[in-house]
């Protein structure tokens, strides 16, 4: 899976693992960038640009039913899926400093994970 614009824009792509077949997924959005397969390969979790700003999406490995999973203000990015693949871990600047969420995987119950007394960018999974 990689990211490119040879579309023009930056768009998500598959391939096999020896190279060969890939294959573009991402149809929606002139913006989709830094995927990431869930740990049961069934999700890829991605940053897509919605009216200007960041949103966190889903979408098959085949390319269907993709899902805009974030809302509102500020931009929401780094996506991070968590090793059983039930939440995932992001930053968002939705409140002014970028701070670390988690959320379902399916986008309900977003928690603010950090205090909002400096910028933390760059979620990680430890295993």
């Amino acid at each position: 899976m990689f990211t490119s614009g040879k579309a023009g824009t930056p768009q998500l792509y598959v391939m096999s693992a020896d190279g060969t077949d890939a294959r573009r997924i991402s149809f929606e959005g002139t913006y989709n960038a830094s995927p990431q397969w869930s740990s049961r390969g069934d999700r890829i979790v991605f940053v897509s640009q919605v009216r200007g700003l960041f949103k966190i999406a889903t979408v098959n490995p085949d390319g269907s039913d993709m899902r805009i999973l974030t809302s509102g203000p500020g931009s929401d990015e780094n996506p991070a899926w968590s090793p059983s693949g039930r939440q995932i871990l992001f930053s968002s600047n939705r409140e002014g400093k970028s701070n670390l969420y988690i959320m379902n995987a399916d986008g309900t119950d977003p928690e603010r994970i950090t205090p909002n007394d400096a910028n933390y960018t760059s979620p990680a999974w430890s295993p």
